[in-house]
């Protein structure tokens, strides 16, 4: 804020040959429309009931814990968009410790099969951790 209205001041308010606008919200409306504003443009966010924090909805990917052994899914591991090597990190972590919850400590488990948010059904929704609690408190 203080390099902004640094900017300001040394650029506009002490000029007489300069005018201040705010041109975020002057655009030709050609422009809204090709940027998609005008029609239907939204960012579904994500909310956590438990820390209040609150995400883009694809920025966050999920996926199933599913056992090697006999394909069934013991739950949900979420993470934040990243690189692939640190979201497999996060969602090992996240996976170990759901097995431990769970008294399946050790068991191995299928690959990671990662879906962001807006593709994920209320069903599922429910049962997806929150990254920041860890516990499932998502809601759109």
């Amino acid at each position: 804020r203080n390099v902004k209205d640094a900017f300001w001041r040394s650029f506009v308010q002490c000029r007489e040959d300069v005018v201040g606008i705010d041109s975020s919200i002057i655009h030709n409306p050609t422009t809204w429309q090709s940027s998609g504003h005008l029609d239907g443009f939204s960012d579904p966010m994500v909310d956590c009931k438990e820390t209040k924090l609150r995400y883009r909805a694809d920025q966050l990917f999920a996926s199933p814990v599913v056992l090697e052994e006999d394909g069934s899914t013991v739950g949900y591991v979420c993470v934040l968009e990243a690189n692939d090597e640190d979201m497999v990190k996060d969602a090992k972590k996240q996976a170990k410790r759901l097995l431990k919850e769970k008294d399946l400590k050790g068991s191995k488990i299928q690959a990671f099969q990662f879906r962001d948010l807006t593709e994920i059904d209320e069903d599922v929704m429910a049962q997806v951790p929150s990254p920041g609690s860890g516990k499932p408190t998502l809601t759109m």
